[in-house]
């Protein structure tokens, strides 16, 4: 089981990946645990998380097979 991670904007950039597939992780801090150990430089940027095509405020459980989107702060207009 696996989950994959979408990344955008200046999230991609940063990390010079745009997609990722990683084993299922439990959970959203979790989540943003693994990925700072992978990539030290996210630790100066600020985004969000979407499970599922749903943004989470807070800890959320990751079924297996979801879909990771890491989402750079945006304004609209």
């Amino acid at each position: 089981m696996s989950i994959k991670i979408l990344f955008f904007g200046q999230l991609a950039e940063t990390t010079g990946v745009t997609e990722l597939e990683l084993p299922a992780i439990e959970s959203t801090d979790a989540l943003r645990s693994h990925l700072l150990q992978l990539f030290p430089q996210l630790a100066n940027s600020t985004f969000a998380i979407a499970l599922n095509q749903t943004v989470v405020q807070s800890n959320a459980a990751i079924p297996p097979h979801s879909e990771i989107a890491l989402l750079p702060p945006f304004s609209g207009g």
